[in-house]
């Protein structure tokens, strides 16, 4: 016969409590990180821990962003530098058809629309 579901119900909470394997060591644990330290001592631990953490994201976060705008810089510079090279080379030498060279025209002749844009916009929000 199966125990009825209130029984296992009894002995998961058994399992849970104070005498469940682990848990003397959780608890010595717990006393050892928190010996004779007040809650205040406490809350300013935590408060100092978070604030690493933040700290550490805004990091990371940072690090990130001047990777993508060193990244995007070369692009453009790359871009640029084909464009360039495309109209000032003989014809021999090029290695772009006609939609590749509309392709990066349009790009090109964007990115600096977007740029010119926003220095207008920045500039009149002032």
């Amino acid at each position: 016969m199966s125990p009825t579901l209130g029984d296992r119900g009894a002995r998961t909470e058994d399992a849970l409590g104070p005498e469940a394997p682990g848990a003397d060591i959780a608890l010595r644990e717990l006393e050892t990180i928190d010996a004779g330290r007040t809650e205040a001592e406490l809350r300013e631990a935590a408060s100092r821990e978070e604030a690493d953490r933040t700290r550490r994201l805004k990091n990371v976060i940072g690090t990130l962003t001047r990777v993508g705008f060193v990244v995007s810089f070369l692009l453009a510079v790359g871009m640029a530098a084909t464009y360039v090279a495309h109209l000032v080379l003989p014809p021999a030498w090029l290695w772009l058809d006609d939609d590749q060279t509309d392709k990066l025209t349009a790009l090109f002749t964007g990115a600096i629309g977007t740029l010119l844009f926003n220095q207008i916009k920045k500039r009149l929000d002032e």
